[in-house]
């Protein structure tokens, strides 16, 4: 993965917009290597994010496959860039939903 954790919270916090989440979720996949993603478990291999919704479907496929496998930096990274994700679309989506002071 190219760029550092630091730089992808970064980018996620910057974002304004849910495309912008989702611009930055589909740079983070498109970083990774082939050998990062061999050694993922199968089931958190993940082929393409098309949508904000498969954002969080990822984080928890990842989050429940972190409970049941063995300890991994890798895995634990991008359970909490996923997480990260998600929990950004929630802050977006209910920041939009605020009426206007």
């Amino acid at each position: 993965m190219a760029n550092t954790n630091t730089d992808w919270h970064r980018r996620l916090a910057e974002a304004h917009h849910s495309v912008d989440v989702l611009k930055v979720v589909k740079d983070y996949v498109a970083s990774w290597k082939s050998t990062d993603i061999a050694a993922l478990p199968e089931d958190c291999r993940v082929a393409v994010v098309n949508d904000v919704e498969d954002i969080a479907a990822y984080a928890v496929t990842l989050a429940q496959r972190q409970l049941t496998s063995p300890h991994s930096d890798q895995l634990q990274s991008i359970v909490h860039f996923f997480t990260s994700a998600s929990m950004r679309l929630v802050q977006l989506a209910a920041h939009s939903s605020l009426p206007p002071s």
